[in-house]
């Protein structure tokens, strides 16, 4: 099976748990992001989550990832839009222009717009939905739901018709919460894996809580491979991101995930190594630089 654009990568590195990838891994004063974009694909950019990213910042993020001419960025949309429902024209287009460097670059991957389990089908729920799209319109956009309702062939409907990426989420299962899919409504399939420790922390609408780190079992990362395998087939871009309060397990996930769906590519960082042996068996040391992944495993296809 061929696949022509898939990115694995992470969420969270802004995080200063990430620390540790500076500890052992590559020279200290390495940025993070760099050692990132030497194994992984892309990044979600999570501060834009609450503030607008300055232009400025953004170009110095992409000098940090030139080695990787294929490494793309997966903002998060401001929850000022997403939950409070806030839709000033002067902080759009201030939020908008935060991102527009990567856009103009080639190295926009996805705007993803997160919803609480709280925001469940609703007709005002869907108005909302649709303005959000019409407003972003520029840039390709995914949205998560973690509520079930969105499973309804109404719901599916209406993000097809407005090429709004889905979310395919991995998290704590608990009442009406949305379980693992493969579903693709857009041009571009996306994957997020947020671990399947901590229920609260997914149905708060503000969660206040740290989060519960979660290694993933090699037969749960299998099946996710399976189902990017799946939306590849149709999707012009294919993202899967691994989002862990600790940055190192992030990467883990990230990693062995790629080596799912491409036996090719099996660096990991020393480090990574000696801490995961187990799960990094058959991988080797090396410091590779990760293009978008042309074929799969046939266990996988």
């Amino acid at each position: 099976m061929a696949l022509q654009h898939l990115y694995t990568g992470v969420g969270g590195w802004q995080s200063p748990e990430w620390a540790d990838l500076q500890k052992g891994l590559l020279p200290s004063r390495t940025p993070v992001l760099e050692i990132v974009s030497r194994f992984a694909g892309c990044v979600e950019v999570d501060s834009t989550r609450d503030r607008a990213l300055k232009p400025e910042a953004a170009h110095v993020w992409m000098r940090q990832v030139e080695r990787n001419p294929h490494f793309r960025f997966n903002p998060i949309l401001k929850r000022q839009f997403t939950h409070d429902r806030m839709l000033n024209s002067g902080d759009v287009a201030h939020w908008m222009n935060g991102v527009r460097p990567f856009w103009e670059a080639g190295r926009l991957g996805c705007v993803v717009m997160e919803f609480p389990w709280a925001f469940r089908f609703t007709v005002e729920n869907r108005a909302h939905l649709i303005e959000l799209r019409r407003t972003f319109h520029p840039f390709p956009v995914a949205a998560e739901f973690r509520h079930e309702s969105w499973l309804r062939e109404e719901a599916q409907g209406t993000l097809i018709d407005f090429r709004i990426g889905f979310v395919n989420l991995d998290q704590p299962a608990y009442f009406r919460g949305m379980p693992p899919a493969g579903l693709l409504t857009s041009p571009t399939g996306y994957i997020r894996l947020h671990g399947r420790a901590g229920v609260d922390w997914f149905r708060e609408f503000s969660p206040t809580l740290a989060r519960e780190p979660y290694l993933y079992p090699a037969a749960e990362l299998q099946e996710w491979a399976e189902r990017a395998a799946r939306l590849s087939t149709h999707a012009d871009a294919v993202y899967i991101t691994a989002s862990e309060p600790a940055g190192m397990l992030a990467l883990l996930h990230s990693l062995r995930l790629r080596a799912l769906l491409d036996d090719r590519f099996r660096q990991a960082p020393p480090e990574m190594l000696k801490r995961y042996w187990g799960e990094l068996a058959g991988f080797s040391a090396s410091k590779p630089v990760q293009g978008t992944l042309a074929a799969f495993r046939q266990a996988v296809a």
